[in-house]
Formats: structure tokens, sequence, C-alpha cells
């Protein structure tokens, strides 16, 4: 068992995917217990697909995609939430809007002769000292900024009118968190891929608010879960040869269907 175990840690590239997949879940699972308490999960999935755009941007140009990518990402996320501050119309139309169009942009840009595969399911085994880097970078600012502006985050999730009553700039804090998203979004494509972005964000925050028993409690679960989804997922897909990002989810869903059922039956 325990060679077994040691065997893949002896694999450079799987080292280097352990050292990105841990940062990465760390990050995911802090901001996913937001991301679930806004409701925010499919502007998760829209910042994700205008990430890919952004890619296409960054190749077509000749611009470093990380560049674009961490650009595009931002400038859409605050892009959103300006719009839907401003219009009448619900917050679902605008998302559901550039979603699709966002995804089909991109696919234009990159046309039918590039293999898309890398960017929407991830590529985790083939990191490089630089997507360490700038993993360990972003998630150090990232939770940075969400740890230090704790108490005004759970204000706006909680109750808005409240926030305001306390004196909180309920709509700068919305644009932060936007921000924050999209920075995790950036960063964590290249783990887990776009269309299974949503999934790493979502799975560890929803089952750790069906475990615990308070808000404390849900975001030490959901990192736990998220840490046990990526290093699970790695040495599965190690052994059994299968694709890295959705193993990983695979393993979450496993872990949500069987925190839905202790619910259902330890917990009534």
């Amino acid at each position: 068992m325990i060679p077994t175990i040691i065997t893949p840690m002896n694999d450079t590239s799987f080292i280097n995917a352990l050292i990105v997949g841990v940062s990465i879940a760390l990050l995911a699972s802090q901001i996913g217990i937001f991301v679930v308490g806004k409701k925010l999960s499919f502007l998760g999935d829209t910042l994700s697909h205008g990430a890919f755009t952004g890619i296409a941007i960054g190749l077509l140009i000749g611009i470093h995609p990380t560049i674009t990518i961490f650009t595009f990402a931002v400038a859409l996320a605050l892009i959103l939430t300006w719009l839907q501050e401003k219009s009448e119309l619900s917050n679902d139309t605008y998302l559901a809007i550039f979603f699709s169009s966002l995804l089909a942009l991109g696919i234009m840009i990159f046309g039918e002769e590039i293999e898309l595969n890398e960017y929407l399911f991830g590529d985790i085994n083939n990191v490089q000292f630089l997507d360490m880097l700038i993993a360990i970078t972003v998630s150090g600012v990232v939770l940075s900024t969400l740890w230090l502006n704790f108490r005004k985050f759970i204000m706006t999730v909680v109750d808005k009118d409240i926030a305001q009553t306390k004196g909180i700039n309920v709509s700068r804090y919305n644009y932060l968190f936007v921000v924050l998203l999209a920075l995790t979004t950036a960063v964590t494509i290249k783990v887990i891929g776009i269309l299974l972005f949503s999934a790493l964000l979502v799975i560890p925050a929803a089952s750790a608010l069906i475990l615990a028993k308070n808000l404390a409690r849900s975001f030490v679960y959901s990192w736990v879960i998220a840490e046990m989804m990526v290093i699970l997922g790695l040495f599965i897909s190690y052994y059994g040869h299968t694709p890295s990002g959705p193993t990983m989810i695979i393993v979450g869903t496993g872990i949500f269907i069987l925190s839905n059922i202790y619910r259902l039956v330890v917990k009534p």
C-alpha cells in the first residue's frame, strides 16, 4: 500500500500537479461558500466561458493567454455586475446571453483546427513552474482579501439591508467579490478546465453546507472536501489512466451524494 502511494511522488509532473491542485482547492473551497450563499453559480460558469474567449483572443493577437485570460475575466465580471445593477432585466437573462455567446465567440476565434480539450477539461498534469507560481500567488492574494474583509462579505450574503444599516457599502463589496471570483476562475481553468470549473467551486461548498452545523465549520469542511477531490482525483487518474479534471469532479460528486445520504439518514 505504501509503495503504491509513494510511486507517483517520484514523478515531477505529478508533484507539480499536486502543488497547484492543493493551492487551487483551498482557493475554490473558500470562495465557493460565498458563491453558493450569494447564488452566483451561474456567474462562475459565465466567467469561465469568458475566460475561454480571453484565451482565444490572446492566441489570436500574439499575447500570452495568461495575460488576456485574467484581463478578460475581470473586465467581464465588472461589466456583468454593472449591467445587473443598472438594468431591469433579471440577472439570469444577462448571464444566459453571455454564457452562450462568449463560448461561441471563443470557438469562432479558435477555428476548427485547434485542439480544445486542454481548455475545456483542463491539463493539470502539464503545469509548468510559471503555472505553479501564478496559482500560489493568486490564491494568496484572493484568500488574503477574502479573509481581511470576511465579516463584511458575510454580512452581504446574510442580509444586504442589515449590512447597509451597519454602514457597509454593499455595491462596493459586490464588485470586489466578483473580481476575486474572476481571478479564481482564471487561475483554475488550467487545472479543471472551462466546462468543469463550476463543479470544483460549488461541490465542496454545497457538501459542506449540508454537513456543517454552522457557517464557520462549513469553510473548514469545504476546504477538506476540495482537497479530497483534488488529491484522490490525481491518484485515481494516475493509476486509472483517466483525465484528471473529470476524475476530480466524479470524486466530488460521490462525496456530495454521500453528504446528502448522511443528511437524510443519519441527521434527518
